[in-house]
């Protein structure tokens, strides 16, 4: 068996050219109608590039009063952080300033090696139970004078600690600046 044939392309119809006076008169109308358009095109163009400009400029105020808020607000962590830094390191120094005084007294009673001097001398015995008790408020004493140190310079490291490690000023990265423009 043969093959199904093909269906035969039409021909079409020779087309008759319009006269040159039709031409010049579409050329014309085409030439009307593109410039209409690139007028419009311009005129918007420049209308949205002044709206862009405008928002980039409002962007990038955007961008740096957050900038600024943050730096505000990192202020307000070192600061706080200051305080609460002072308010330890005073306590402490009150209290080392407090026991060294206590330590001067001791000793000042300490050293006669009795309580009255222009009275007679109480008994032996209350004289060794009164220079026990001094001992121990010399230990305890000197322990307060050292935790009081101790105190004063681990909130004074602290503090630092927390300033350089945790409490930073945020530096925006440069994609945060590629994206502010």
């Amino acid at each position: 068996k043969n093959p199904p044939s093909l269906p035969r392309p039409r021909r079409r119809p020779a087309r008759s050219r319009p006269p040159a006076a039709a031409m010049e008169t579409l050329g014309m109308g085409a030439a009307a109608v593109a410039a209409a358009t690139g007028g419009v095109g311009a005129g918007l163009f420049s209308y949205n590039r002044g709206n862009y400009m405008f928002d980039q400029k409002s962007h990038y105020a955007r961008f740096t009063a957050g900038l600024n808020m943050a730096i505000a607000q990192t202020n307000m962590y070192k600061a706080d952080i200051e305080q609460l830094t002072e308010l330890t390191v005073s306590r402490q120094d009150t209290y080392h300033g407090i026991a060294a005084m206590g330590l001067t007294i001791l000793t000042a009673i300490y050293c006669p090696g009795r309580v009255g001097l222009h009275t007679p001398p109480p008994p032996g015995w209350l004289m060794g139970l009164e220079f026990v008790n001094i001992a121990g408020c010399y230990m305890f004493l000197g322990l307060t004078l050292w935790l009081a140190m101790h105190a004063s310079m681990r909130a004074d490291t602290a503090a630092t600690h927390m300033l350089t490690r945790f409490v930073r000023l945020p530096i925006p990265t440069q994609g945060m600046m590629d994206k502010a423009r």
